[in-house]
């Protein structure tokens, strides 16, 4: 099933990352990537700021048959302290006792072998939001 979500990025220099955590959002009206003048939008008309950093180790694998993505976050650490996200390890708080999220994406069919590798881990399908259950510190 196509459509039920998509992403857009723009890559940022650490200057500009900077700016946006001191509140400067008026360089992003000079860049040419569409998402960057829709995130100016966002932020000045809902007055959007920076609240928490997430980090956590990333493992991905692709699978060529159904388009197939898996992604293995463990490490989840929090801050509520946003000034120093680009300072790495700063006042990270750990918020899981170990867990890892396994996310499986993919586009036309879900393989079989893939469906088989994955079973074991005894979970239900759910949503879940990092940035959410980082927000739980708040």
């Amino acid at each position: 099933m196509q459509g039920l979500c998509s992403k857009q990025s723009a890559r940022l220099t650490t200057e500009e990352a900077a700016q946006i955590l001191n509140g400067s959002y008026d360089f992003l009206l000079h860049r040419e990537e569409p998402v960057c003048i829709d995130f100016y939008s966002k932020v000045q008309g809902n007055l959007l700021r920076p609240c928490v950093v997430v980090r956590y180790e990333r493992e991905a694998f692709a699978y060529k048959p159904g388009n197939v993505r898996v992604t293995i976050d463990r490490g989840l650490r929090s801050s509520l302290n946003v000034i120093d996200f680009l300072t790495p390890d700063v006042g990270r708080v750990p918020v899981t006792d170990g867990a890892v999220v396994v996310e499986v994406k993919y586009d036309e069919f879900l393989p079989e072998i893939v469906q088989t590798a994955v079973s074991p881990l005894g979970q239900q399908a759910r949503a879940y939001s990092k940035y959410a259950f980082c927000r739980r510190l708040d």
